[in-house]
């Protein structure tokens, strides 16, 4: 099977509108801050940064507890953290699954 097909047996694609899903299931967070659909608090003053981009990209943070442990040695945090204090995820707005992931182009 193709990436395409996995995506669509997942329901991470809806196979009329080759775009992401952005339902509660599955969850795609990414998708859902992506389309509007779930604010991240603070992340509108970040947004600002982009400038005349802010249209076709969106700055996603981490969970807030993920953001406090990015440096510790906890087992219960490694792998799960982030990676720096403020790590930050660049994604773009259009929906289509070819352009949401690098690895689908």
């Amino acid at each position: 099977g193709t990436l395409r097909a996995e995506l669509l047996r997942s329901g991470f694609v809806d196979e009329a509108t080759n775009l992401l899903t952005t339902s509660a299931q599955p969850f795609n967070v990414f998708a859902r801050v992506a389309s509007g659909q779930m604010k991240q608090p603070g992340m509108d003053k970040e947004q600002v940064h982009l400038g005349a981009y802010q249209d076709r990209y969106m700055v996603c943070s981490n969970r807030p507890e993920n953001d406090e442990h990015w440096d510790s040695d906890d087992v219960e945090w490694v792998g799960k953290a982030s990676m720096s204090r403020r790590h930050r995820f660049l994604t773009v707005k259009d929906l289509h699954w070819q352009w949401f992931n690098v690895l689908s182009f």
